[in-house]
Order: C-alpha cells, then structure tokens, then sequence
C-alpha cells in the first residue's frame, strides 16, 4: 500500500540540540521538511514538521518503525523529544504563510 506520513516533534532542552543535523537525518528516513507548492518550487514546512511518502505493507507497522528509528536517533544524541506521528492512506494538503 502507499501510504501519506504526517510527523512533528518537540525538543525537551535545545541544549547541544542542531536542527540541520536531524532535518538531514530526517531526510534520510523520507521524512522531508519541504513540501512541493508549485510547479518546480519547494515550501518549507513549519519547524519541526516532516511529511513523506511510504510504500509499505501495513499501516500501524510503518507509524511503529518510525517512531521507533526517530526515537533511535534523538535518544542516541541525547535528546529528549515528544514525538507524534500520523499515518494515511489519502491526504490532501496546502501550506499558506501570510
């Protein structure tokens, strides 16, 4: 199935935190902070928001594998986070900044 990603997350102490380090890690996962809002242009998301797009079998395992790798690298870096994750089968979006 595909399915549509939704993640945010809140960084308990910004102490020794680099927002570029994990938005790069994030990346990595396919979790993305840009969305495309154009033809060829790239909007960033607010901070700390993430959406990506996921071929996998089951719904509830991909929003588990997920949180479990996010998890595995704040808690490797040190970092306590809440972390909330939501998983769609079909999902319409916009972003707007005014």
């Amino acid at each position: 199935m595909h399915y549509f990603v939704f993640m945010s997350y809140e960084i308990a102490s910004f102490e020794n935190f680099d927002y570029e380090f994990f938005n790069g890690e994030l990346e990595e996962m396919g979790l993305n902070s840009q969305i495309k809002s154009g033809e060829n242009s790239l909007t960033p998301l607010p901070k700390f928001t993430y959406v990506g797009e996921y071929k996998y079998e089951d719904k509830d395992e991909l929003k588990n594998l997920l949180y479990t790798e996010v998890k595995k690298l704040f808690q490797s870096h040190g970092m306590d986070a809440t972390i909330f994750i939501g998983v769609a089968e079909n999902v319409t979006l916009g972003i707007e900044s005014f």
